[in-house]
């Protein structure tokens, strides 16, 4: 009997996924591909894998048997590549990387860029992510976080500390003046931003009774407010360091500034791959010698 992993890995994404239309955009292949893939499958097997409604889908009896056996398989396949992996000299192939917040700083491309050239087989997929996640679940091999990690699951390296600071463009102070204390700033305009949960720099009690008439979670657009002179908004410092270099934005109470860890994490639930260790290492040593931000 013929036998075709990748309709067997079809058939698993879309009852993992709960339709063919998911399934399509998670994996990227085609939506008529996926479902010529489950017809073809059915057809070889005859037997009907998956009840379709057109409200909702289930698999059959015999396709929870047979979903069985393929996410077994499928998950050995997984294993035996990352054993492969983790007994190589050199590093290779794909390694994904999250972000929770945006680190958009020359350090960030100049330390991946470092990176790839030690380790020329080597292919980074960068994605920053400002959602609440579970991290244990996710298709990720480290990720850079912020603030005090609650999971349990995940094993972190310190990088050192950035800070959540107040800013405005010289245009504005030259406006509307220079506040000398946080209560000065309720006669001000101040853009308020929605930080990611597990950022601790959330909304105080004396950052909800300011006023404010600009809302966002989006830190780009918080700083293209803050450079245009709109507004004072509290800013990583990570995201505007050569901004205040070249005068374009200025600090605004610096004595309020906060500091927020900055960490390189995985999960425990992952082999410890010899790509990930390279990135690892290659990020802590970077970091020591080239971070813009506070090292402790």
């Amino acid at each position: 009997m013929k036998v075709s992993l990748d309709e067997m890995a079809t058939f698993v994404e879309v009852v993992d996924s709960g339709s063919q239309s998911i399934a399509s955009k998670k994996t990227g292949v085609p939506l008529s591909t996926v479902s010529r893939r489950i017809a073809d499958l059915e057809r070889r097997l005859r037997v009907q894998l998956i009840q379709r409604s057109s409200h909702q889908q289930n698999t059959t009896d015999a396709g929870s048997v047979y979903y069985d056996y393929c996410s077994r398989m499928l998950h050995e396949a997984k294993a035996a590549e990352i054993a492969m992996q983790s007994i190589q000299k050199e590093p290779f192939g794909v390694l994904r990387v999250l972000s929770l917040i945006p680190i958009d700083n020359p350090f960030l491309s100049k330390m991946l860029d470092s990176f790839l050239c030690e380790y020329t087989e080597v292919t980074i997929e960068y994605f920053t992510v400002t959602t609440q996640l579970d991290l244990s679940d996710q298709r990720f091999d480290c990720v850079f976080m912020m603030g005090e990690i609650a999971d349990s699951t995940l094993i972190a390296r310190e990088l050192g500390c950035f800070k959540a600071i107040y800013c405005a463009s010289p245009e504005y102070i030259n406006r509307y003046g220079m506040p000398s204390s946080r209560s000065d700033l309720s006669e001000h305009y101040f853009a308020k931003s929605e930080t990611p949960e597990w950022i601790d720099f959330q909304e105080t009690s004396f950052k909800k009774s300011i006023s404010s008439r600009i809302l966002t979670n989006d830190f780009f657009s918080l700083r293209r407010l803050a450079l245009d002179g709109v507004c004072i908004a509290q800013i990583p410092d990570i995201q505007i360091y050569q901004y205040l270099e070249k005068g374009t934005l200025v600090e605004v109470l610096p004595q309020q500034s906060i500091e927020v860890p900055i960490y390189l994490a995985f999960s425990k639930k992952k082999q410890f791959t010899t790509k990930v260790r390279a990135f690892i290492d290659h990020a802590v040593s970077y970091t020591r010698e080239c971070a813009p931000w506070v090292l402790k």
